[in-house]
């Protein structure tokens, strides 16, 4: 995470490398973490999530940048970074993650940020996975690729 200058803290400012600029944006009062809070808590949920787990990595996005997308558009509640759609537009990934460990950082002074930020997201992809249909290793694979038997003679060798 990035370290804030002693300027940036006294002026209450996150300094967001995003869309290959950085740009300043003011904290989050106090006032408003909670609120901030309930939005990571809500992108953290105990009920399965939507979509269709054999789509992969479009569902892996779907999640993360989307509950990324969130917060980081949450907690900037002056458009300082640019609003959604500019985010959407010019944001990386690894910008918008960077984005709200910092955010998080400042929101939770006492604990990990980046444990915050991936533990949202760790969360969010455990249910996807267990919302997947189980697999089956008996019968023809979905590819049309055929299964392994195991021979006789390795099967007596192990036991």
């Amino acid at each position: 995470m990035v370290e804030r200058s002693e300027e940036d803290s006294a002026t209450r400012v996150l300094r967001i490398p995003v869309g290959g600029v950085v740009k300043t944006m003011p904290t989050l009062p106090i006032k408003h973490i909670a609120e901030w809070a309930k939005l990571l808590d809500a992108l953290t949920p105990s009920t399965a999530l939507p979509g269709d787990p054999s789509e992969g990595f479009t569902l892996i996005a779907s999640i993360t940048l989307t509950g990324l997308l969130d917060l980081v558009v949450a907690y900037d509640r002056t458009g300082a970074l640019g609003g959604r759609e500019w985010l959407e537009e010019n944001a990386d990934p690894a910008e918008l993650k960077a984005a709200a460990e910092q955010m998080a950082g400042n929101a939770f002074p006492f604990g990990e940020a980046a444990a915050v930020i991936a533990s949202m997201v760790a969360t969010r992809l455990g249910q996807a996975v267990r919302s997947a249909p189980p697999s089956s290793t008996n019968g023809s694979s979905r590819n049309g690729a055929s299964t392994r038997k195991r021979s006789v003679r390795a099967s007596t060798r192990s036991s």
